[in-house]
């Protein structure tokens, strides 16, 4: 509870009904970390390959497209030119 006139503060953690996974991965011989996370009914997945400076993100409706977005970022290699 806040004193009256006081900023209304943010929830602390994720909003109810929601998941959270993060997890890192080797992909095209560099580490990416990853995410696949569900706020209600909607999926937002990742892939960040911090070392290089690029990142993938998606979106889904439900799990099934959410893993093969996943699927997706595992294909991306690197090419030294």
């Amino acid at each position: 509870m806040a004193p009256a006139g006081a900023a209304p503060q943010p929830p602390s953690g994720p909003p109810p009904n929601s998941e959270i996974q993060r997890f890192t991965e080797e992909i095209g011989g560099h580490r990416a970390s990853m995410w696949r996370n569900r706020f209600g009914q909607d999926y937002h997945t990742g892939a960040d390959w911090e070392s290089l400076q690029i990142w993938i993100v998606g979106e889904a409706t439900d799990r099934a497209a959410a893993d093969l977005q996943i699927a997706v970022f595992r294909t991306v290699r690197f090419h030294s030119r």
